[in-house]
């Protein structure tokens, strides 16, 4: 219910031996993290997806999954590679794989990489319950446990939230995007870029993808690149909306910008604005939040 998607993919030499290897759901915390040094240091690469809270919602869960899959085997993918994947097929995916039901019972680099992906995943909700308290993330992770639900009820959905999932979806209405249509989110951002045009604006790229991240809108005037990412909210959402502008999401965001430096050959300076877009559409109005954040 709440928290990223994460998975993992590890690529262990053939003569690799390390005890205690097994499905991470029936291992304590504290024998997953014993075992994650000898998992790294024994592996010949390592690669993590993560799927933010945000790109859950936008993606469908079918999808966020294929993503998190992609994004942790990219950076490990090798020609003559199998992927072995944990559970039943996963259509999609960009690389050569077998799927295996209940994998980390089967095979140990399947459990290994399930167990980075669940000491990953945890170690992120440790860090948001700093940002968030009184959610009780370190103890739950994010689960719909009991004091969890009572929680949301008392202080409502918190950014990291999947807000497509139940009982968020039901009991809040969608959250940020109660009483939309399905594109509002595009419109807003269509409605950015004009907006950005209007003021002298040169719009050079819509949604510049890479499988590091993403950019929602690429625009230039008198030597300088802004990327702007465009969040939308109805009336009195706006703070969870720009909340969502986390620091995942910076990362993300400033890695997919170095890509588009190197690629389109810019040498200007450059910054990274937030543009909130309120209301609904044909009545929508925009706030830019310049130099929003820092590489």
């Amino acid at each position: 219910m709440a928290g990223p998607l994460v998975a993992c993919a590890v690529v262990f030499p053939g003569d690799f031996r390390l005890n205690g290897i097994a499905d991470s759901k029936v291992l304590s915390d504290a024998r997953r993290r014993a075992l994650v040094p000898g998992i790294r240091e024994g592996a010949l690469a390592v690669g993590t997806g993560v799927v933010t809270p945000g790109e859950i919602d936008s993606l469908g869960m079918a999808e966020a999954v294929r993503t998190a899959f992609r994004r942790a085997m990219d950076p490990v993918a090798s020609p003559g590679l199998l992927f072995l994947v944990d559970g039943n097929p996963v259509s999609g995916l960009p690389h050569p794989c077998r799927f295996l039901v209940k994998g980390d019972s089967v095979s140990a680099s399947v459990a290994a990489a399930g167990i980075l992906a669940k000491v990953t995943r945890d170690d992120i909700m440790l860090e948001l319950d700093l940002a968030y308290p009184g959610y009780g993330f370190a103890r739950h992770k994010g689960y719909g446990s009991r004091a969890h639900l009572e929680a949301i009820r008392r202080y409502g959905p918190c950014p990291c939230h999947r807000m497509s999932f139940a009982p968020m979806k039901n009991e809040f209405g969608g959250g940020l995007f109660r009483g939309l249509p399905p594109n509002a989110g595009r419109l807003a951002e269509d409605f950015a870029a004009e907006w950005l045009a209007g003021a002298g604006w040169r719009i050079r790229q819509r949604n510049w993808r890479t499988r590091h991240g993403e950019v929602d809108i690429v625009a230039d005037r008198n030597g300088t690149a802004v990327f702007v990412e465009v969040k939308h909210a109805v009336e009195g959402m706006e703070h969870l909306a720009l909340a969502k502008v986390d620091r995942l999401r910076r990362r993300r965001i400033a890695a997919a910008a170095s890509e588009w430096l190197s690629v389109s050959g810019f040498r200007g300076d450059c910054r990274y604005d937030v543009i909130l877009v309120t209301g609904l559409p044909g009545s929508f109005r925009a706030e830019a939040f310049e130099d929003a954040f820092r590489s």
